[in-house]
């Protein structure tokens, strides 16, 4: 079935953003010893002045805090990009497990929204690059575009933890919605709450369209 396609979105679907910047603020007030209440207040300011459908330009996002803090720009930004230890526990403990089951039966791929660079970054450091193929790596800046959604091989399921990709993406290929944190009760779409389920649910989906 190495035909069939499942392209994977990456933040609160395989990879735990939450947790990736629970460790990027306790290793920079770390090395640099900053205050963790500076360093949540100027997170705070700088979301809140810099709203960004796309996600945050983490270079951007640095040279700010080189600023704030007194900082270099560079070697802030090659901290966050190459220090292991930010990306500690990163991935969720069913997505190796899960893509490496759907690896052997599938063609992987990534459908992610942000700035290229950093997205691919995550999947080098998390070492699960190596599962996905290339030409079928997607990451966009506004994924739900209507080009870059008709740019999808019509051979894919996408799985996403956003409801309003889900909806878009739908129009033209399958999508399952990913909901870890079981905040939807009822949903127009298929649903899982991790991936540990959704070999079921792409033969579910795989029977439903025979």
């Amino acid at each position: 079935m190495k035909n069939i396609i499942i392209l994977f979105d990456i933040d609160y679907t395989i990879f735990n953003t939450n947790q990736y910047k629970k460790n990027t603020t306790a290793y920079i007030c770390s090395h640099f010893h900053i205050k963790s209440e500076d360093m949540k207040l100027f997170d705070i300011d700088y979301r809140s002045e810099n709203v960004n459908p796309t996600g945050v330009n983490m270079k951007d996002y640095t040279e700010k805090m080189a600023i704030e803090f007194s900082l270099s720009p560079k070697e802030l930004y090659q901290l966050l990009i190459d220090t292991e230890e930010i990306f500690m526990d990163t991935l969720y403990p069913d997505s190796l497990p899960t893509l490496s089951h759907l690896s052997k039966q599938y063609t992987l791929g990534i459908f992610s929204q942000g700035h290229l660079p950093f997205q691919k970054n995550k999947l080098i450091k998390t070492n699960i690059l190596h599962l996905f193929e290339e030409k079928h790596t997607y990451i966009h800046l506004d994924k739900t575009h209507m080009d870059n959604m008709q740019g999808l091989p019509k051979n894919a399921i996408v799985v996403d933890d956003k409801l309003t990709v889900i909806d878009h993406v739908s129009k033209h290929i399958p999508a399952i919605h990913i909901d870890r944190d079981h905040k939807i009760e009822k949903s127009n779409f298929p649903i899982i709450h991790s991936l540990s389920e959704l070999p079921e649910a792409i033969n579910r989906l795989m029977e439903a369209a025979i």
